[in-house]
C-alpha cells in the first residue's frame, strides 16, 4: 500500500512538473491548449499613442492572457503594414492612413484594437523659434518633416492647410523618423516638423520650437490616429490568440485613462526623462472599436485623393471575443 502511495505521489509530482514546464513564459490557459500560439511578435512605434502597449507589458496583462510578446521597433505605419504582410510581425501598431492605403492595395489586414484618438496639442507642426514662418499660410511651398508620406500625418497636414487657405499638396514633405526630427529642424534641413508627443514637448524644451499649425482642429478634431492591426490569415489560424491580445489591450487602454499610469511607462517606452513625461499632452485611448468613428479616416482620405474607392470600415474590424 505504501509503495502504491509513493508511486501515486511521484506520478502527481511528475504531472505538476510537466505543467509548470509547459506554463513557463505563459499562463495555465496556454499550457492547457487555450491559445493556438502563445508567443507573438509585435511591430511597435514607441510614442505616446502606443503607451498602453507598454502598460500591458509592465502590468503583466499579456502574461495573464497566456501571451509572451516580442517587441520589434518600426519607424512608421508603412513599415508596420509591409512587415505584417511579409510575416515579420504577428501584430503591429500602425497609423490608420497607412493601414487603409495598404487595404486599397490588396493587403489582407484587419483591425484588432483601436489605439489612439488625438486632440489639440497632442501633435503639432512646429518651427524654430526664430523662423520667419509665423502663420499656417507661410507653410506653402515649405519643407515639412513627416515620419512617412501619404500617411495619417500628411492627411491631417493637408486638411489643416486647406482650412487656412493653402491648396492641398502645396507643401514639400520629407520623410524623417520622429527621433531625428528635432535635429533636422535645428540644422535647417527642414522648415517645419510634424511632431507627436513626446517629441512635441521635447522640441519645445530643447530648441525652443513653437507651433504654427494645429492639425487636430475643425474637421479633424478628436480624430482617430492609430490602432493595432494584424492579417486575416493570423486571425483565422489563431483566433484565440488574437482574442487574448484584444483582452489585454482593452484592459491596458482602460488603465491609460489614469494619466499617472501613462506617465510611469513613458520614460521606458518613449525613451524620455520623467520630467518630459509629466509635460506631454495626451489624447484618448479608446476601449472599443467604433466603426462610425474610424470611418472618418478613409472618408477623408478619399476626399483628398489618397484613396480611389470607398472603404467600408466594419468589414475590416475583428470583432472582440470574450
Amino acid at each position: 500500500m505504501r509503495l502504491r502511495q509513493v508511486s501515486r505521489v511521484a506520478a502527481v509530482g511528475t504531472l505538476l512538473a510537466a505543467l509548470l514546464t509547459a506554463c513557463s513564459g505563459g499562463s495555465l490557459d496556454a499550457a492547457r491548449g487555450g491559445l493556438e500560439k502563445s508567443r507573438i511578435k509585435v511591430g511597435m512605434l514607441p510614442v505616446t499613442d502606443s503607451a498602453p502597449y507598454r502598460i500591458a507589458i509592465e502590468k503583466d496583462l499579456f502574461k495573464e492572457q497566456g501571451l509572451t510578446v516580442e517587441t520589434l521597433l518600426v519607424t512608421g505605419g508603412a513599415q508596420a503594414t509591409e512587415g505584417l504582410v511579409a510575416g515579420d510581425y504577428d501584430v503591429a501598431f500602425s497609423d490608420y492612413g497607412s493601414f487603409f492605403t495598404a487595404i486599397e492595395k490588396g493587403s489582407p489586414l484587419r483591425i484588432l484594437a483601436d489605439g489612439y484618438e488625438g486632440r489639440t496639442g497632442t501633435m503639432q507642426i512646429l518651427v524654430k523659434g526664430d523662423s520667419p514662418i509665423k502663420r499656417p499660410s507661410d507653410l506653402a511651398g515649405k519643407k515639412i518633416a513627416l515620419n512617412g508620406t501619404r500617411n495619417i500625418l500628411q492627411l491631417l497636414t493637408e486638411q489643416a492647410l486647406v482650412n487656412h487657405g493653402v491648396r492641398a499638396g502645396n507643401a514639400k514633405y520629407v520623410e524623417i523618423p520622429f527621433p531625428d526630427m528635432i535635429a533636422a529642424l535645428e540644422q535647417g534641413r527642414v522648415d517645419a516638423i510634424f511632431a507627436v508627443e513626446p517629441f512635441v514637448s521635447q522640441a519645445k524644451k530643447q530648441v525652443g520650437a513653437r507651433p504654427v499649425l494645429e492639425p487636430l482642429s475643425g474637421p479633424t478634431a478628436s480624430f482617430p490616429i492609430a490602432g493595432y492591426i494584424t492579417t486575416t490569415d493570423f486571425v483565422k489560424k489563431y483566433p484565440k490568440t488574437a482574442a487574448a491580445f484584444q483582452r489585454a489591450m482593452r484592459e491596458a487602454q482602460e488603465m491609460a485613462e489614469d494619466r499617472k499610469t501613462v506617465e510611469e511607462v513613458l520614460p521606458a517606452h518613449a525613451k524620455i526623462p520623467p520630467e518630459t513625461a509629466a509635460l506631454v499632452t495626451l489624447g484618448t485611448y479608446p476601449t472599443t472599436l467604433n466603426p462610425d468613428r474610424l470611418q472618418r479616416v478613409p472618408n477623408l482620405m478619399q476626399q483628398f485623393g489618397y484613396l480611389k474607392k470607398h472603404i467600408d470600415v466594419p468589414t475590416l474590424i475583428q470583432a472582440p471575443s470574450n
